[in-house]
């Protein structure tokens, strides 16, 4: 059951249905890529091709019904004749919100495996799906809620929900990242480090249940293998993204330590709802003890590495201010599968074999010298008033070459802000950072902010980091 559509609609045109109810044509219509092969999983009549119990699961006005009218005890599927690993699915989801049925989220399970349980013969273990009432992504039988990762029950109430109306699904899975876009929005985005997603049919979930439910699907185009694109993305008041990231990872500059992130941190955490980490580099801030002639930029990028990759985050946004930005790089070429997003906040962004002070002569000069006047050779002590407790900073993390290797790192989405205290851009130390930032395309802005804004307006850096977050464009 396939056919190739060609070009039937204008790139990223979403069709909408004319009716309410009843057969729809949007899955049909959403332009696939050259070379992508569509694959009809539901011929709109009969359940040809599906696996499941009838009693739970039929065919209405050219839809799949999920539905119970009596208490189901164990979650139930429709399976799918056909296995996929990689693919693009494009459906329409409607729950009966109507009085006399609960509100319940289903899900297409896909990525783990069919088994038999106790209580249904058509059970799943491995990653759901969800929309309607809750979204997200859920390990069943294995790791409970995966993305987003701090959510602390049902994800509802969201802005890109209809509510008893049908909901427009793509569903794109390449390699082990995983996104969902609703209505529009992306709303799912995460990249699974485990290596447990298998090859497996597509299923549609009916959950247990003691009150009657009801979920209609339709569509249900499915592709093998597609391009790494999203299609039905579409900017409007919601924005690009309205899905708060799952972790946010704050690397702060030289002399500095995670206790002058905390105020941005605990607003980000407390008002906006995101996981954050403030990483505090070996030999600074309240690490200060750990201070030695052997710290180098190798140990502070392994600082981070071993933070995210301990605590097993993914979809992580960086930022990186100063030469934190230094650090962020390394991270990112280390360990770019699990970084979503990079921020370098008036940072010093380096290309291969470049260190922080490479275009910075007569401060390199400066620095050494100081280091061998007041730090034994290997540490720069703090030459200001310090009322922040900044600790003297080692010597070798400004001086050492990064090593980016990974063309991967590369890929990572990235914006840079450069902080002029008044001044205009281009007189700015750090300008030549923007301007390369802008040579590789990246969104750029620029703040009359002092080089420090997350202690001294850090309400400001809040303000600003959630509107991008929201929409990075």
């Amino acid at each position: 059951m396939s056919r190739n559509f060609g070009f039937l609609v204008l790139a990223l045109t979403v069709a909408v249905a004319t009716a309410d109810d009843g057969p729809s044509d949007w899955s049909h219509q959403v332009e696939l890529p050259t070379g992508e092969t569509a694959i009809e999983l539901f011929n709109g009549h009969d359940l040809t091709g599906w696996k499941g119990l009838k009693k739970y699961f039929s065919v209405v006005d050219q839809s799949i019904r999920a539905a119970n009218d009596e208490p189901v005890s164990h979650g139930t599927y429709l399976f799918s004749d056909q296995a996929f690993r990689e693919f693009r699915l494009l459906l329409e989801v409607k729950q009966n919100r109507s009085k006399g049925y609960s509100i319940m989220h289903s899900a297409v399970a896909a990525l783990g495996e069919r088994f038999t349980d106790p209580g249904s013969e058509f059970a799943f273990k491995g990653p759901l799906l969800m929309f309607c009432h809750d979204w997200g992504i859920w390990g069943a039988y294995t790791r409970g809620r995966i993305f987003p990762s701090d959510q602390k029950g049902p994800m509802m109430e969201v802005p890109w929900e209809k509510d008893g109306e049908w909901n427009q699904i793509e569903i794109l899975v390449v390699g082990n990242r995983i996104r969902m876009v609703a209505n529009g929005t992306v709303v799912i985005d995460h990249t699974e480090t485990k290596d447990e997603l298998k090859k497996c049919p597509i299923a549609l979930q009916l959950h247990n249940n003691k009150e009657p439910q009801e979920f209609h699907f339709r569509g249900l185009v499915a592709v093998e293998n597609p391009a790494d694109e999203l299609l039905t993305v579409k900017k409007d008041d919601i924005g690009v993204s309205t899905v708060v990231p799952s972790n946010v990872v704050i690397v702060h500059g030289a002399w500095g330590g995670a206790h002058h992130w905390k105020a941005v941190a605990d607003s980000l955490s407390h008002d906006r709802a995101m996981d954050v980490r403030r990483i505090t580099l070996t030999g600074l801030g309240e690490r200060s003890h750990l201070a030695s002639r052997d710290v180098d930029l190798p140990t502070h990028i392994q600082d981070v590495v071993n933070a995210i990759e301990f605590d097993d985050l993914s979809n992580v946004v960086m930022i990186g201010h100063s030469y934190g930005g230094v650090v962020v790089s390394g991270v990112v070429d280390a360990i770019p599968e699990r970084i979503s997003r990079v921020i370098y906040m008036d940072a010093h962004l380096l290309d291969d074999g470049e260190s922080y002070l490479t275009h910075h002569t007569e401060l390199k000069e400066k620095l050494v010298d100081r280091a061998d006047q007041d730090g034994e050779g290997w540490q720069l002590p703090v030459d200001w008033a310090n009322p922040m407790r900044d600790t003297p900073h080692p010597l070798a993390t400004l001086l050492q070459p990064i090593h980016l290797q990974n063309p991967d790192g590369a890929k990572v989405q990235s914006s840079y802000w450069l902080f002029t205290d008044g001044g205009k851009p281009e007189a700015d130390e750090r300008h030549f950072y923007y301007q390369r930032a802008q040579q590789r395309g990246w969104p750029v802005k620029t703040f009359s902010w002092d080089h420090n804004p997350h202690r001294s307006r850090p309400d400001d850096v809040v303000a600003e980091l959630a509107k991008l977050l929201k929409d990075p464009t």
